[in-house]
């Protein structure tokens, strides 16, 4: 297939594309950036009580599902205190807020991925868009926070950008793995 074979094929799968599906996707990671920007505007004891409450509902879901005493759990807490925070946090609060910084970037990351795959139907670019955009809005985002009275921290869009990563990366494993059973069902049919 030549070059002006695909580029013909690119603009047709452009043309196939569900242009409300494209537009729900678009508002969905606009929305989730803006949710981001709502939780980091809030003043320092007003994120405190946020972090203390989920530490609280923490609390409460392991009374109930008692999941703190697996060895997942364990290995789990070891590798993100030591490995990913380096030792630095220590106190359950700290904990949840670090971690949270991890969780709403992994799913800016997927959804950031996911929206830039539907709409150029290319790997390397939706990995490229996955890690970088939300990377961006970390950078955006704790300068932001500087005038706002709360502190900017470089650790924190290390975190940022190592939760888009790791939500790229799933994002983009999901969507090869569609593509091969898509393939072997075709091929399936065929013989």
């Amino acid at each position: 297939m030549d070059k002006q074979q695909k580029h013909q094929k690119h603009h047709q799968q452009k043309k196939t594309k569900h242009p409300y599906l494209l537009l729900i996707m678009g508002i969905l990671v606009i929305g989730w950036i803006g949710l981001i920007f709502y939780f980091s505007s809030q003043p320092p004891n007003a994120s405190n009580r946020q972090s203390r409450g989920a530490v609280d509902v923490f609390y409460m879901l392991d009374d109930h599902l008692d999941f703190t005493d697996t060895v997942i759990y364990e290995k789990a807490v070891d590798f993100f205190k030591n490995v990913i925070l380096k030792g630095q946090y220590e106190t359950s609060n700290a904990l949840i807020r670090k971690s949270a910084h991890v969780g709403i970037y992994l799913v800016l990351g997927f959804m950031v991925t996911l929206l830039a795959y539907y709409y150029h139907r290319r790997y390397h670019l939706a990995f490229i868009l996955g890690i970088s955009l939300p990377t961006l809005i970390a950078v955006m985002d704790e300068y932001r926070q500087s005038f706002i009275g709360r502190t900017s921290s470089l650790d924190d869009v290390v975190l940022d950008g190592f939760g888009a990563t790791v939500g790229t990366i799933i994002c983009l494993l999901i969507l090869m793995l569609i593509k091969f059973i898509l393939y072997l069902s075709k091929k399936h049919r065929h013989t």
